[in-house]
């Protein structure tokens, strides 16, 4: 006990001596704010293509990856009356082959290069992406730049799809929670294109064909419609002049016997990102 005075004298005296140093170095300190780092999206950069399509370019140095979105701005509010699950129909129907790539050879391609990829549809948008190293952002490029005009689109496709689409579904109704938003949707959006889950319903698809779907696909999926973005490290100039495409009407490649062979094998070099996206759409 006889020791406590004297340790409340030793961290007084070392308060009092601190105490003005602290003020020294605050009163030194420039009383100018931090400056900014810019955030991804400030350094985005963003351009239009001459045929419509809005890109957008984001840095990201994370790692040597490379993600692009396709975002089209149609979704199930935009579907036929009596088909409200066409939006989600097509968003499957795309990768189920093009004129340049089978579904198979899309399956293969995605397999070799490491790529991950999905997509997703809501009331107003639909969404996907594709995330590989960087090297191959011409490639995957090519791929969205094909099916944007060229899926097939066949019934026979249709027929195989569907099946999945309506397991979806059944998946999701299973689940009370969707239940209640469908139910809640139903009461807030009534005689709104928005009254629909985005999914769609078993009975639209029962009665939807591709026709139907060829009808939304040539109303919505245009260059104009969507949006392009690109998530990279860095951007590489394609590989191969061959590979490029001068609109998204334009095929992957000019011969089928070259569809697989340079943009996996070429090394990436270094150009500007807009001139990628100029040449793939």
């Amino acid at each position: 006990m006889a020791m406590l005075p004297h340790l409340r004298k030793m961290l007084l005296a070392s308060s009092l001596l601190i105490a003005p140093a602290l003020s020294l170095s605050a009163m030194a300190a420039p009383d100018t704010p931090a400056p900014h780092a810019a955030t991804a999206m400030e350094s985005a950069v963003k351009s239009t293509l001459p045929n419509g399509l809005r890109v957008v370019i984001v840095p990201d140095r994370l790692a040597p990856v490379v993600q692009t979105q396709v975002i089209y701005l149609t979704g199930s509010a935009a579907a036929p009356e009596g088909f409200p699950g066409t939006a989600h129909a097509l968003e499957h129907m795309m990768f189920n082959g093009s004129k340049a790539l089978s579904r198979d050879q899309l399956s293969t391609v995605s397999a070799r290069i490491g790529n991950v990829s999905n997509a997703f549809t809501t009331e107003d948008t639909t969404q996907f992406y594709f995330q590989a190293p960087a090297h191959y952002l011409d490639l995957l490029l090519k791929i969205e730049a094909d099916r944007m005009r060229n899926i097939l689109l066949t019934d026979a496709d249709w027929t195989h799809e569907r099946g999945a689409i309506e397991q979806e579904v059944a998946r999701d109704v299973s689940m009370p929670f969707e239940r209640y938003l469908i139910a809640q949707n139903r009461a807030l959006f009534a005689g709104t294109s928005y009254e629909h889950d985005a999914l769609g319903t078993r009975e639209s698809f029962d009665k939807t064909d591709a026709r139907l779907l060829r009808s939304f696909y040539d109303s919505w999926y245009q260059p104009i419609t969507p949006f392009c973005s690109l998530s990279a490290m860095s951007i590489p100039r394609p590989p191969s002049t061959r590979y490029a495409a001068s609109s998204a009407r334009s095929p992957l490649v000019s011969s089928p016997h070259a569809r697989l062979s340079s943009p996996l094998l070429s090394k990436p070099r270094q150009s500007k990102s807009t001139a990628i996206m100029q040449r793939a759409f």
